[in-house]
């Protein structure tokens, strides 16, 4: 099982580079545990070119030993499960200050939510409902909100942000973005929505675009 080709082998190199306190074989595990969790040790001990599924085994739990694994998680089809809309909301306050309201008061709602009910924050709305994925508060250039979820309709989108932030938050200001495809998602590349994306016509000129990418190399030089 060859997990990188000639190309894929100049980047590992590239990565090697970045995460000096780990060994190849740990990489590798990294990365391949990152695409896919469930995958046993006979098979990681084929990717990681090793004789025995015990010398596999002992690079994975190195790694959760270490805390560089901190744990392994469903990958959930969430259209399956009636949440068929993704959003990213992006909220700003008049103010610094406001957005720290914003920040102290959701804190504090998340987490008596968390006590009273389970660790998954689901927000029901008249028509379905939503379930918040991620929730920062960034503070650079602008002080923001971005709040990540799934929802069962745009329209619960929209109830949210009103009735969640800008309502509760006088002065606030949101953008909604309703997410139409992941070409790239936790990190790993996802082939089927590129081939979507990209007709056979078009693909055929990206070859040719190649030659203008930067190698990898070059940037570590």
């Amino acid at each position: 099982m060859e997990m990188f080709n000639e190309k894929g082998k100049s980047v590992l190199k590239s990565i090697q580079k970045i995460f000096k306190n780990i060994g190849k074989k740990k990489i590798i595990t990294v990365l391949t545990l990152m695409k896919n969790a469930k995958i046993n040790d006979a098979e990681l001990m084929e990717v990681l070119n090793l004789g025995t599924s015990n010398s596999a085994a002992y690079y994975r739990k190195e790694l959760e030993k270490e805390g560089i694994i901190k744990g392994y998680r469903a990958e959930i089809d969430w259209k399956k499960l009636g949440c068929s809309v993704q959003f990213i909301i992006i909220a700003e306050g008049e103010n610094l200050e406001s957005l720290l309201e914003m920040e102290e008061a959701k804190t504090l709602s998340i987490k008596k939510y968390n006590e009273s009910f389970v660790d998954i924050c689901f927000i029901p709305t008249i028509s379905g409902g939503i379930i918040l994925e991620d929730m920062s508060f960034c503070f650079g250039n602008r002080a923001i909100a971005i709040i990540k979820g799934r929802a069962t309709s745009e329209h619960d989108v929209v109830v949210y942000s009103k009735h969640q932030l800008i309502d509760p938050h006088p002065g606030t200001k949101t953008t909604i973005a309703i997410i139409k495809n992941n070409i790239i998602e936790n990190f790993i590349i996802d082939k089927e929505s590129l081939n979507k994306l990209i007709p056979p016509s078009v693909y055929d000129k990206v070859e040719e675009s190649e030659k203008l990418v930067k190698p990898i190399e070059d940037f570590f030089k």
